[in-house]
């Protein structure tokens, strides 16, 4: 069910798997800055997560993000239902460094012709 507008800028995409059951989840930072994104239930992780690079960490950067529900990390593979996320709940995102082993263990990866995720991408990049 829609919720009514906020102030808070609003992200929104079209994604695979998309239904009409759309709703706000609230992706803050540790400064305490707010986005509201409109999503579903059925949303993937991985697909919430495409959102909030481009609005926080542009890509080239020698960061990333993370995606925390509470005090854990934003399963890629699993809906935000699955993931106990509703309508104006709260995420937290996190920058952090992209370290020497993250890149290596993405380029890994790709050099073994495995899928890599966007996260992987990312730290690759």
């Amino acid at each position: 069910r829609p919720t009514r507008a906020r102030s808070r800028p609003c992200a929104m995409m079209e994604y695979p798997g998309a239904t009409s059951e759309v709703f706000r989840i609230i992706a803050c930072t540790l400064a305490g800055d707010s986005l509201d994104v409109a999503c579903s239930g059925s949303m993937l992780g991985k697909d919430f997560w495409h959102l909030l690079p481009a609005q926080k960490v542009p890509f080239g950067s020698p960061k990333t993000l993370k995606v925390l529900i509470g005090t854990e990390v934003m399963k890629s593979e699993a809906s935000l239902a699955e993931q106990g996320l509703q309508n104006g709940g709260t995420v937290t995102i996190v920058c952090e460094d992209i370290t020497k082993s993250m890149r290596d263990a993405a380029a890994k990866k790709v050099l073994s012709g495995r899928e890599i995720m966007l996260e992987e991408l990312h730290a690759w990049h």
